[in-house]
């Protein structure tokens, strides 16, 4: 099979990723019941964010944290300016086709219907979820880092 090179780069870095958080699972879980719920001084800086991170994420993520990783780009260190935060806007207002194809079938088969597209998920979203929409807004330009 062949992989390109971006692809191993990807798997290897979900290897790290891996590596690294189950050395932190060991580290956070390894205890004796004397020891229980005495705080670990051996975590490193990186630990202790990358723990509390999980820790305030929940089952399946906060919005919060969502936007807030789509406006890093999935890394910790860069910085969310104002361009960025117009860039989401961009995205989300106007998706690509693969958003398209898989959320909306109809506008991806006829594509001629598409420059209504934000039109339609406007309407939607302020008619089905207008605190989803109010939420999003408010994290988006509370968002710093």
């Amino acid at each position: 099979m062949q992989y390109s090179a971006k692809g191993i780069a990807f798997c290897t870095s979900m290897k790290d990723y891996e590596r690294s958080a189950r050395a932190l699972a060991e580290k956070l879980f390894r205890t004796s019941w004397k020891t229980l719920g005495t705080p670990t001084d051996d975590l490193s800086e990186d630990e202790r964010v990358l723990t509390g991170f999980y820790l305030a994420s929940g089952t399946n993520g906060t919005a919060e944290h969502a936007i807030i990783q789509e406006l890093c780009g999935g890394s910790v260190q860069k910085k969310i300016t104002f361009r960025r935060k117009i860039q989401y806007l961009f995205r989300r207002i106007f998706p690509d086709t693969a958003f398209c194809q898989k959320y909306y079938p109809f506008f991806y088969k006829y594509k001629i219907l598409y420059p209504f597209l934000p039109f339609y998920r406007a309407v939607c979203g302020l008619v089905l979820a207008p605190g989803k929409l109010w939420n999003e807004w408010k994290i988006l330009w509370k968002a710093k880092k």
